[in-house]
């Protein structure tokens, strides 16, 4: 699946054994579509010697900080990574605007 900018999406829980570019705090976590960039190799396969690594697009997410660590976090801030394509899914429980009430 692909995304635009604006799409909403939900990060994927792995549990690879090695590095991972998705930082564990950002797992399982709700945010948005900021850019859509090129594509290129998986970097945890590249960097593991697969002769022929996978290549993905990849996403500037932006996720809201109360996302990612509660309602201790900044209000109104927000966290952008960089996430390849396939530690992505479609969230359709986002409401609408993009983020969930920080202000609970």
């Amino acid at each position: 699946m692909t995304f635009s900018v604006g799409d909403r999406v939900l990060t994927v829980v792995d549990n690879i054994t090695g590095h991972s570019r998705l930082p564990r705090y950002a797992r399982g976590r709700r945010g948005v579509i900021e850019a859509v960039h090129g594509t290129y190799s998986v970097p945890e396969e590249a960097g593991a010697g697969v002769n022929k690594p996978r290549a993905g697009r990849v996403y500037t997410v932006t996720f809201s900080s109360a996302e990612l660590w509660g309602h201790p976090a900044e209000p109104g801030s927000s966290v952008r990574l960089d996430i390849w394509q396939h530690q992505l899914q479609a969230d359709e429980t986002m409401p609408p605007g993009g983020h969930h009430d920080d202000s609970a």
